[in-house]
């Protein structure tokens, strides 16, 4: 199942209030002020669902991944960020300051 599919399947199997803030702040736009309102519950609620909501995702979304044999979407094993280059190897932008746009 392609990675947009699986969190798709996976925000629509959680609990609804849980997915209904999901949406709104994700999917929407929205702030957590604005979702509150929408919802009529409280900044905090919102916020406390939201982490909750991602925390249900991310545990599930690795279950998936660690049944289809635990490639990340990134061709590593297990999801895993690749290796940062060598010391002395160029990387795009090497020797302008950090935040120079020369």
């Amino acid at each position: 199942m392609a990675t947009a599919a699986r969190v798709q399947y996976v925000v629509d199997s959680l609990p609804h209030p849980l997915r209904e803030t999901i949406t709104a702040t994700y999917y929407d736009g929205r702030t957590y002020q604005e979702t509150a309102h929408r919802l009529g519950i409280s900044e905090q609620v919102a916020k406390q669902r939201m982490r909750l909501g991602l925390q249900l995702l991310a545990t599930e979304l690795t279950e998936v991944r660690d049944e289809d044999g635990g490639d990340g979407a990134d061709g590593t094993r297990g999801g895993a960020a690749p290796a940062p280059p060598a010391a002395g190897t160029a990387t795009a932008g090497a020797g302008a300051p950090a935040g120079s746009l020369s």
